[in-house]
């Protein structure tokens, strides 16, 4: 299975730097450009299917992949993003402030940080590990492309990889970014991580 992977376009919390977790916000109309830009890319590859968030933000950069791809878009809540409780909504400095003892654990050790209502991480880890193995027995010699948030993404690559998930903060998945990982009988190989090539055709 081939699985290209990207993230939402920009949406107006992204721009404020606040924490948008399960909250359901809408692309700026940059996010649609980029949106825009990587199906422009991916315009000419065989996609079986899209998998897609079922949050607005994903679904509607999803849609606008298959307008230009033709490929027919699943929602699935599996690839929701992880549901930060009481920091949703919070800006990120803010966060910082408020709540300093958590915030060095999410930056070092975050598979095992505890948020004030947030979804326990274990679970969400779980969920995304499960959404893999579901779509690796449907489409084993298919190519997939899934629609997500940054953490699911990341999540994603961790999981598929077999690595811990405390190393989600060492790399980045930038909106509309291009990432592919290949499944093969016996090792998953990444071999693409944020490429945003697609993404400097003058969106200023």
């Amino acid at each position: 299975m081939k699985l290209i992977l990207t993230r939402h376009g920009e949406t107006h919390w992204n721009l404020l730097r606040k924490t948008q977790g399960g909250t359901d916000t809408e692309l700026t109309e940059k996010g649609r450009k980029q949106a825009r830009l990587l199906a422009g890319r991916l315009r000419g590859e065989k996609i079986d299917v899209i998998y897609s968030s079922a949050l607005s933000r994903a679904r509607e950069t999803a849609q606008i992949i298959s307008a230009v791809t033709g490929a027919g878009v699943v929602n699935d809540p599996d690839l929701n993003e992880y549901g930060f409780g009481q920091w949703e909504g919070r800006h990120i400095d803010a966060l910082r402030q408020e709540y300093p003892d958590v915030y060095r654990v999410w930056e070092t050790s975050p598979a095992s940080c505890v948020i004030p209502d947030a979804e326990h991480f274990p679970s969400y880890s779980l969920r995304i590990l499960g959404f893999l193995e579901k779509v690796r027995k449907a489409h084993d010699s298919d190519t997939v492309m899934v629609v997500t948030h940054q953490l699911t993404s990341k999540l994603l690559i961790t999981n598929a990889l077999g690595i811990t998930n405390n190393l989600i903060h060492s790399f980045r998945v930038d909106n509309a970014s291009y990432n592919v990982l290949h499944f093969r009988p016996r090792r998953v190989v990444l071999e693409r991580l944020n490429d945003t090539a697609h993404l400097n055709e003058d969106l200023g």
